[in-house]
This record gives structure tokens, sequence and C-alpha cells, in this order.
């Protein structure tokens, strides 16, 4: 069974690498790869380390070698390419197609033109003024407690009807 180059270097480094105190056993959490308190071990019982020790991950990258120059595209050459000829198709379709298509480049192209920038800061900041001052703005809690405070005042001031009784 065949197993990564990848995973036979990082072995080595692991194989390779000094424990302090104790291993922690990270290649094996994060690759599936035995670490260096496991390889120990392997070596210290007599056995040898197997591609079962390994995540099956290892063994079922396909081991190809990598494509001929001639056979391998340029994508940013391709993309051009295609760029190119879309602006052809919209500089024969007209004056119109140009501009609509120019009104939907120039956000991307030049933000600042298009009105796309970030926005201004708060010119009157939550919290505390500065220079010490003890105002602040009110909390939720607190612009409730004055709303529903104006509103009772408001009920209080309504014109009252009085009931005459009868005079008997």
């Amino acid at each position: 069974m065949e197993v990564s180059l990848w995973a036979i270097e990082l072995l080595m480094k692991e194989r390779a690498r000094e424990i302090v105190q104790r291993c922690g056993c990270r290649l094996h959490e994060t690759h599936g790869l035995p670490c260096k308190c496991k390889m120990d071990a392997l070596s210290d019982a007599g056995m040898e380390l197997h591609p079962h020790h390994l995540h099956r991950f290892w063994s079922s990258l396909v081991h190809e070698s990598p494509p001929d120059g001639a056979k391998w595209e340029d994508h940013d050459a391709t993309e051009r390419g295609i760029f190119a000829a879309m602006v052809e198709d919209v500089y024969r379709q007209g004056p119109a197609a140009v501009r609509k298509a120019s009104q939907l480049l120039l956000p991307h192209i030049r933000p600042q033109v298009a009105g796309l920038l970030e926005p201004r800061e708060s010119e009157a900041p939550k919290g505390r003024p500065p220079k010490r001052s003890n105002t602040r703005d009110p909390s939720w809690f607190e612009h409730e407690r004055t709303r529903t405070a104006k509103r009772s005042k408001t009920n209080e001031n309504t014109r009252k009807t009085h009931k005459t009784t009868p005079a008997g």
C-alpha cells in the first residue's frame, strides 16, 4: 500500500523531534499520524511502522506526476482573455451598453467615486463624554423610566369631569 510523501516527511520530522516533558500527541490529533511517543513504543516493542498505523487519508491520495507544462493552462491569462472578449462585446452593442456596464463595474473598481466609502464615525458617541464630565447618555432602563414618568404626568393633567349628584 502506498503512502503520501508528505506523510513520510511529517513522520521523519516527528521522529527527529525531542520530547522535553511530554509528547502531547499533536501529530496524531491533527493529522492522524503516529506521534513520537507512539513510534518510540512501537520500536521498543520491536515492531515496525506499517501503513495501517496511519489514517487511511494518507494512502488515499492520488500519486501522479505533475502535469506537463504544455498541458497546464495559465488561468490568469484565460480569465483576462474572457474579460477582454466581454469588453469587446459590450463595445459592439453601443453606448447604452457601455454606460450600463461601466455603472456595474464602477463600485468594484473605484468605490470612492461610486459613493461606497466607509461610514463616518459617530460624532456623539455613547457613554461618558470626555474631560471627566459626570454627564452621560441615559441607559435604556433610565430612558424608559423617564418616558413612562412623563406619560403618567400627562395623564394626571388631563381634565377630570366631576360627577354631580342630584341634591336631594
